[in-house]
C-alpha cells in the first residue's frame, strides 16, 4: 500500500537552459491550476526590455493582477537594479497567503537576494514550515543554495510540463 502526501514537497522549476522558460512552465502550471479550481496565490515576474536593456520589472500577483514595481533606475552599470521597497511591498502577498493557506504558493524565483537570507526568503521559509506547498524558480548557479536553504527537503524539478504536473499530482490536494 503506498502512502499519498497530503500536499507536494516544495520545489523549484530549475532555470535551464533559461529562466525565461521556467517562468513560462511557472506561471502556465498556476493559471492551469487557478482554471481547475485550485486556490493558487503568489507571486510572478514580468520584465519588459527595450533595446536589450531591462526597463522594468515587475512581480505580479497570480490571483488578483496587482502589480508592484521591483526595479530601481541605477544606470546601466549598476549590477543590481532591484528595488529593496517594492520587494518589501510585494512580500504582503506572501504574507496574505500564509493567512489565507492556499492550495499552492507559486514565487518567481529563488535568486542571489534569497540565498542571502534577503528578498523573499523569509516568506519562503515561512509558507513551507506552515506545509504550505511551494514552488520557484532557481537558476543552476544557485541550485545549491536552494538545496541548503531548504534543508535538502526541496526537490528540482526539469521545466517540463509533465514533471511538474506529476509533482502536483503526485500530492496536491483531492487526491485519494
Amino acid at each position: 500500500m503506498s502512502t499519498i502526501h497530503p500536499h507536494p514537497r516544495p520545489a523549484a522549476i530549475l532555470a535551464d537552459p533559461d529562466s525565461a522558460t521556467a517562468q513560462r512552465q511557472l506561471i502556465e502550471l498556476a493559471r492551469n491550476l487557478l482554471a481547475g479550481g485550485v486556490r493558487v496565490q503568489g507571486l510572478v515576474q514580468e520584465t519588459r526590455r527595450e533595446a536589450g536593456r531591462k526597463t522594468a520589472m515587475e512581480l505580479i500577483e497570480i490571483d488578483t493582477g496587482k502589480r508592484f514595481s521591483i526595479k530601481q533606475n541605477l544606470g546601466q552599470s549598476a549590477s543590481c537594479q532591484v528595488d529593496v521597497q517594492g520587494m518589501a511591498e510585494a512580500t504582503q502577498t506572501l504574507r496574505r497567503a500564509l493567512e489565507q493557506r492556499p492550495d499552492l504558493v507559486v514565487i518567481n524565483k529563488f535568486s542571489h537576494l534569497e540565498s542571502e537570507g534577503q528578498g523573499l526568503a523569509h516568506e519562503m521559509l515561512a509558507l513551507m514550515a506552515e506545509d504550505i506547498p511551494v514552488l520557484t524558480t532557481v537558476a543552476p548557479d544557485y541550485r545549491q543554495a536552494w538545496e541548503s536553504f531548504t534543508g535538502g527537503l526541496a526537490l528540482v524539478l526539469a521545466p517540463d510540463p509533465a514533471v511538474l504536473r506529476a509533482w502536483w499530482e503526485q500530492g496536491g490536494p483531492g487526491r485519494p
